[in-house]
């Protein structure tokens, strides 16, 4: 339920920034539109926005959830230290390269957004494999049976449940901040806004029913955020698990 819900809050946010990026078809993202609205004193939109960006933006929970996946990989235990060892070296990485190298940053993250669809593809299409009883998993719809039976009744629980899925979703005002860059943008934006921000919720929604066809509920909230290697893991063995979770850590 949480993942339709945060599809709509995501969907909220997109009209709004439909709204904005056909008022103001030109690059920057909300930094020309909080100018734009607030216009004096000037620069301090600017500023501001510069400061979140900077201090608060989303980069740095990409760099520190990638860690995991590296280190699930290698088979070697996460420690503090090393995460943000890490996390460091991967912000760093893709600073240099988008900053040195911005048309070969652009086509390796062009290359990497395909190959991920095609793994979630490839997780739904095996997931549906998984819920026909044709493979080695015992149950497959074990977890679907009385599927909220020992559910959380913590909000807090809910509340970081929530952001997690509402930071899966991010990306979809990606585009704003390229506006000069694109052919025609008024035309793709709204075409192209609610078209991609929908079909990464179908994918989102059936991808989670994969996973719990693959995996019972404890070894899902063991796995945190590792729960697609355990996917891979569980229908695939461990070498898969390992495979996924350098792909999913170059995402």
């Amino acid at each position: 339920m949480l993942w339709v819900l945060g599809f709509l809050l995501s969907f909220c946010g997109l009209f709004i920034w439909l709204e904005f990026g056909t008022m103001f078809p030109r690059s920057g993202g909300e930094k020309v539109y909080l100018e734009a609205v607030y216009r004096k004193p000037r620069y301090l939109a600017t500023v501001v926005f510069a400061a979140n960006a900077i201090l608060l933006g989303f980069t740095a929970s990409g760099c520190i959830v990638s860690h995991v996946f590296i280190l699930v990989a290698a088979g070697q235990p996460v420690g503090r230290w090393t995460e943000r060892g890490i996390a460091l070296g991967v912000i760093f990485f893709v600073t240099l390269l988008h900053g040195l190298a911005p048309k070969t940053g652009v086509l390796i993250m062009n290359s990497l957004s395909i190959f991920k669809i095609v793994i979630l593809l490839f997780v739904v299409v095996t997931g549906w494999v998984v819920l026909s009883g044709k493979t080695h998993i015992a149950d497959p719809h074990y977890n679907f049976r009385d599927a909220f039976a020992g559910s959380s009744t913590s909000s807090n629980d809910y509340a970081t449940a929530t952001f997690k899925v509402l930071n899966a979703y991010a990306g979809w005002s990606n585009v704003n901040y390229v506006m000069n860059n694109v052919r025609n943008p008024v035309r793709t934006l709204t075409i192209a806004g609610p078209l991609g921000l929908g079909i990464c919720a179908v994918l989102y929604l059936l991808a989670n029913v994969a996973y719990f066809s693959a995996a019972t509920k404890a070894e899902i909230d063991k796995s945190g955020v590792t729960v697609a290697a355990l996917f891979f893991g569980n229908v695939f063995g461990s070498v898969a698990e390992r495979a996924l979770s350098v792909f999913i850590a170059l995402r």
